[in-house]
């Protein structure tokens, strides 16, 4: 990615934003509500008071679903979010997970490959402590991971309440997935679209983390900050 005065070049377009707060490893370092927030370009937030790493729609064997019904689809989306998921919980010395709904994409048939990847990866960072809100898309979830904490309400936590389904509550500021916002940017001869992190005045929506779930456009003037995730977290101006 090539930046020059505030203009970021990334696939031959331009975006005009802020990186001012971006380390050198793309994260964008952001107070809110009294506490820091890192926004990672792997589609997660970090946040530092509390040493936990948090992110919406994993949608683990969404791929192998698709093959089943007999869709065509590339196999080792699955395998290759467990180690960007590993590598974020290491880069941040995290101690605590949470995955804001649909950790997967439907029903098990049996043991699958991408229940194995996320036993071992448990197993690996035993010190942290693994935990997932259910969201709509999460069945028989106590059988699937049975080591992982599972909650049917939002989680409270400090200033913050941490939700699948966009909801607000008075006294709390809200996080939520679901929607897997995406901001579509034109440029004179083309366009491209992008997830993003939304903040509004009482809640926020987190980008879908899995490689494969696809994305719903989002109008930035609907939010009062907006964060793309290209090589590096981008707040557009």
């Amino acid at each position: 990615m090539l930046t020059r005065s505030g203009i970021h070049y990334v696939g031959g377009m331009a975006l005009k934003g802020n990186s001012e707060l971006t380390d050198a490893t793309g994260c964008y370092s952001l107070r809110w509500h009294d506490q820091t927030l890192q926004l990672s370009p792997e589609r997660a937030i970090y946040w530092q008071e509390q040493h936990m790493l948090f992110l919406g729609d994993a949608h683990f064997g969404k791929a192998l679903s698709f093959r089943r019904a007999g869709l065509a689809v590339p196999s080792g989306q699955s395998q290759l979010d467990t180690e960007r998921l590993g590598k974020l919980i290491m880069q941040f010395s995290a101690k605590k997970l949470l995955i804001l709904g649909d950790l997967m994409h439907a029903e098990p048939q049996g043991t699958e490959p991408w229940q194995l990847q996320l036993t071992a990866l448990r197993a690996r960072f035993s010190q942290v402590d693994f935990a997932v809100i259910a969201g709509n898309h999460d069945r028989r979830r106590i059988d699937v991971l049975p080591d992982w904490q599972w909650f049917d309400e939002p989680v409270e936590i400090g200033p913050f309440r941490f939700c699948h389904e966009p909801e607000e509550k008075s006294g709390f500021y809200s996080f939520a997935g679901h929607i897997h916002p995406c901001i579509r940017l034109p440029s004179r001869t083309k366009s491209m679209r992008f997830p993003a992190f939304c903040f509004g005045n009482r809640m926020a929506l987190l980008p879908s983390f899995g490689s494969f779930t696809g994305g719903f456009n989002v109008k930035q003037r609907d939010y009062e900050r907006v964060f793309v995730q290209a090589e590096q977290v981008i707040e557009l101006k």
